[in-house]
């Protein structure tokens, strides 16, 4: 018996099968494929970039928010600062207004301490011959000193020009108003009690509104590197300064006014 052959075989002298190509409707469909996954990848595309851009978006908020409490913070800092400012500004308003207020009181008392001064010294002398009695300080800047000067010097008389340091403005033009001899500090017409040191001569002024001859002084000698006590011997006007017993030609802003109270330093006769 000869064996069937399977279906489809060629049974060796059949007709070969052929491959199976798409008609127009298959390579439309393949066509349509092949732009939907065309057009998914640009979505997908447009999708990551979106994305991108949402976290750059989201990065710059941050970044903004960051700054913007940085600013905050730092204009909190600045307006503090301000406001302290302001409380010291008004702090030294006031303290210069009541200042104000003490130089117009110390002026509107200085004339009548002197005509008060006047007349307890001539009251004195009239009632005790003169015996016991002691010039107020303002007579004794008049006059000078006690009556026939005195070999330590005199203190700065009334109506001399001088300059004060001010702990505020630093130097500034004053003249003397009294000397107190409870504590060897002057009144000034622009603060009163100020102690000797924070006083120095004037500058650009002429002979007669100079310091005179025998006023009390103190020198920061250059070779000691130290203030010594000193006396006032003249005024050079041609170059502004001073002639002393311990050096000549000294500069003003190596001399200070000098009270009673340090007269009784020590001074060499050798000039420095």
């Amino acid at each position: 018996r000869r064996p069937r052959t399977p279906p489809g075989s060629s049974g060796g002298g059949g007709a070969v099968e052929r491959s199976h190509t798409p008609g127009p409707a298959g390579r439309a469909a393949l066509e349509h494929a092949s732009k939907l996954e065309l057009s998914n990848q640009a979505l997908l595309a447009e999708l990551e970039e979106r994305k991108r851009r949402e976290e750059e978006l989201v990065q710059e908020k941050k970044r903004m928010e960051m700054k913007h409490k940085i600013f905050e913070r730092q204009r909190t800092k600045d307006l503090e600062e301000l406001e302290k400012k302001k409380g010291q500004h008004e702090l030294q308003m006031q303290a210069i207004q009541e200042e104000k207020k003490e130089l117009e009181r110390l002026r509107e008392e200085v004339p009548k301490q002197g005509l008060a001064a006047a007349a307890a010294v001539g009251g004195a002398v009239g009632g005790s011959g003169g015996r016991g009695s002691r010039l107020a300080p303002l007579d004794r800047m008049a006059t000078g000193m006690d009556k026939g000067g005195d070999s330590r010097g005199s203190v700065l008389r009334l109506g001399t020009r001088c300059r004060y340091e001010s702990a505020t403005y630093g130097w500034m033009p004053a003249i003397v108003k009294g000397y107190n001899e409870s504590d060897g500090t002057y009144n000034l017409d622009v603060k009163p009690h100020v102690p000797s040191d924070k006083i120095a001569p004037p500058g650009d002024v002429a002979a007669a509104e100079a310091w005179p001859a025998g006023a009390m002084a103190s020198y920061l000698s250059s070779s000691v590197d130290r203030w010594l006590p000193a006396l006032v011997v003249s005024f050079n006007e041609s170059d502004g300064t001073y002639n002393l017993d311990v050096r000549d030609h000294a500069d003003i802003d190596r001399i200070r006014a000098r009270s009673l109270g340090d007269a009784t330093a020590s001074r060499t006769d050798a000039r420095r």
